[in-house]
């Protein structure tokens, strides 16, 4: 119960905090489709960024880029199969000034991602040196000097960084099984896990992997710090991989004493939620309005 009240008073004190800098340290995002949107200036041109905490730091699309008319380099080096996908790297632009947060930056090399959308995509793991908060209720993100409001005695919930370099956090799945997941804002589902994970779960059912690559099932429940929620989709493989989809490629990575994560947990169950997160010292705390 005292823990509970503490919680509550935490968050009630970072509300102060957020609302003394609104228009500072603070910024209203949107959302489409499920992902976090904020806007963004790209070389003098208004256009959108969509928000996530993955290692990949600052990205536009090739569509923005034709707009732009900005020369891209393509890469000398065969593709990374872990960014495969909507973000797959296409090439990368030198010295690009961008506006993002009222900031002006110039960064000396953006990636490029193929899209027929004139977007951006943004990673928060690059605010490691700040308190980062993700108001999903009143839909802003808030940032704090660490000094201003540490997290060491407030922190509810398991984080660390995963050995791809993306943040992960504890959760448990009916009441028993313990597993670390990547804490990704981009995904706009509720939880995706690896083959094993699912078939240690009873989730996976035989003959599925006939008829579809993937499948979904229901978690009973999930417990997220100290909230426990109820009936939570799951996306999972149907088939057994030689290697499991999210272990691929740590062997190359550049942290090599991270957790080993074995699914994400997206929007669909973090927007229930005020999320506080210390990137650099590995701290969070979660809390439900």
């Amino acid at each position: 119960m005292i823990k509970n009240i503490l919680a509550f008073l935490f968050a009630l004190s970072f509300y102060s905090v957020s609302n003394a800098a609104e228009g500072d340290g603070c910024a209203q995002f949107e959302l489409e489709d499920g992902r976090i949107s904020i806007p963004i200036q790209v070389a003098g041109g208004d256009s959108r960024a969509f928000i996530n905490t993955g290692t990949r730091t600052i990205g536009i699309s090739s569509s923005l880029a034709e707009r732009l008319g900005l020369e891209v380099v393509e890469p000398d080096r065969p593709a990374d199969p872990r960014f495969a996908g909507l973000f797959q790297q296409f090439g990368t632009v030198a010295n690009l000034p961008i506006v993002v947060f009222g900031q002006e930056i110039e960064l000396p090399e953006a990636y490029v991602f193929n899209s027929d959308q004139e977007v951006a995509n943004f990673s928060l793991l690059q605010f490691r040196d700040l308190i980062v908060q993700v108001d999903n209720p009143q839909s802003r993100i808030c940032f704090v000097n660490r000094e201003a409001l540490p997290l060491s005695d407030a922190q509810n919930i398991g984080m660390k960084t995963s050995r791809t370099g993306s943040a992960a956090v504890e959760i448990t799945l009916n009441g028993d099984e313990d597993v670390w997941v990547e804490l990704q804002l981009g995904f706009s589902g509720a939880i995706t896990l690896d083959y094993f994970t699912a078939t240690s779960l009873n989730f996976v059912e035989d003959g599925l992997e006939a008829e579809s690559p993937s499948s979904n099932a229901v978690a009973d429940t999930l417990q997220l710090g100290p909230y426990e929620l109820g009936a939570i989709g799951v996306t999972h493989p149907t088939q057994r991989p030689e290697r499991s989809r999210f272990t691929a490629g740590l062997l190359t990575a550049s942290a090599p004493r991270g957790v080993e994560i074995n699914g994400q947990i997206g929007y669909e169950v973090l927007q229930h939620f005020i999320l506080t997160m210390d990137f650099g010292e590995e701290r969070m705390h979660v809390f439900a309005p």
